[in-house]
């Protein structure tokens, strides 16, 4: 195991000083149904923040390009996660080995555009900039009650089961509660 941790080690170090690895960022929207009209409201934006794309995408983009058979696309599914409740108070890094959430709740298909360089979606114009958004409708199931700490992109041969596919980002963050009633839109902003 020592081994394994040394050859990551110098693998991600190697790829920091050639600058191969990379931060996106991400941030979320919270809505309110209002009563009388129906229609959504803004409640609260959070900061934006960094998140870490993990060594595994790197696989995930060789398969691409090698048009690997067994992949049905890049990004597919937009992974939510419970993490662990000692993040509240020690929140941790994501490591950038790891390759799936640390306790998986939920996936959610997430719409992708092209952004320019001032974040203006573009689509269908090909730039080097994406925007993911994931909508987590104000009533949820799997989620309502839940409190969420943990989000990933999956790609490759990734399906709507947990822990499937090429995990290409991690995003750890202290709890945030889903309540029913309330739509909290995910937003992570990916340049190559």
């Amino acid at each position: 195991m020592a081994l394994m941790s040394d050859a990551i080690k110098r693998i991600i170090g190697w790829l920091e000083k050639a600058g191969g690895i990379q931060y996106g960022e991400w941030w979320d929207h919270y809505h309110r149904v209002n009563p009388e009209t129906g229609e959504l409201e803004l409640i609260d934006v959070t900061p934006v923040r960094n998140n870490k794309i993990v060594l595994k995408s790197k696989e995930l983009t060789s398969g691409l390009y090698f048009n690997e058979g067994s992949f049905t696309g890049g990004i597919l599914y937009h992974g939510i996660g419970e993490g662990l409740v000692s993040w509240d108070t020690n929140l941790p890094d994501p490591n950038l080995a790891q390759t799936q959430l640390v306790t998986e709740l939920d996936r959610k298909v997430p719409v992708l555009d092209y952004i320019d360089s001032s974040d203006v979606i573009v689509t269908p114009t090909i730039t080097d900039k994406l925007l993911i958004t994931t909508v987590l409708a104000s009533v949820e199931a799997l989620l309502d009650g839940k409190d969420l700490r943990e989000q990933g992109l999956f790609g490759g041969d990734a399906t709507a089961a947990a822990n499937s596919g090429f995990m290409i980002n991690a995003i750890n963050h202290k709890k945030v509660a889903k309540v029913n009633g309330i739509q909290l839109t995910r937003f992570i902003r990916l340049q190559f």
